[in-house]
């Protein structure tokens, strides 16, 4: 095989546009870290079921979030945005778990100023794995539900899985994937976290 051959092979297999239907697709539509950060834990959390649901309801989030998804969640409040978030649908997420979610977003994002922040705190770089940065991730998120509504739903636990309950996370997994893995899809912005 001659260079040119080899060159158009590398070419094709690591353009993007042959990212679709993937998830990861949505935030290879953003620059801004922050933005990437917001669109990848939201993909990754709607990302289960069929493909072509999983990119509609992603579809319809970028819409809602008018170009600035870390500003729409920043800036989040249930009077100005439920009736946006409370068009999606996405299998057996309820209505009232995207509200709550977007609400805990809203307020932690505003106390840590990041995701990354967020997953930091909870994150040991001497485990030898992202197990127990994952099970801390989760739970402090699910702590903060408990917190502020008095109970977390099934559909938020599933947002939210642990590791110790048997789950493998592998939405969770994909997540850091995006965010930790350098490579030409991947964006490799968590540094701290070792690959």
């Amino acid at each position: 095989m001659n260079l040119k051959h080899k060159l158009e092979y590398h070419y094709k297999t690591f353009d993007r546009t042959k990212l679709e239907p993937d998830p990861l697709q949505f935030l290879h539509m953003f620059n801004d870290e922050k933005d990437i950060e917001v669109v990848g834990l939201i993909a990754s959390i709607f990302a289960y079921g069929n493909v072509k649901q999983i990119e509609n309801t992603l579809k319809k989030f970028i819409i809602v979030f008018n170009g600035k998804p870390y500003s729409f969640i920043k800036n989040f409040s249930l009077s100005k945005n439920s009736k946006k978030i409370s068009d999606i649908k996405h299998r057996f997420y309820t209505e009232d778990d995207l509200l709550k979610l977007f609400i805990i977003l809203n307020k932690e994002i505003k106390k840590h100023k990041s995701i990354k922040q967020i997953f930091l705190q909870g994150y040991n770089i001497s485990d030898e794995n992202v197990k127990n940065g994952i099970s801390n991730f989760s739970n402090y998120f699910l702590n903060s539900f408990l917190e502020t509504f008095g109970k977390v739903s099934a559909g938020i636990k599933f947002m939210f899985p642990l590791p110790e309950k048997g789950s493998a996370c592998k939405r969770m997994n994909l997540f850091l994937r995006w965010m930790v893995r350098k490579d030409e899809l991947d964006f490799g912005l968590w540094k701290e976290i070792s690959t």
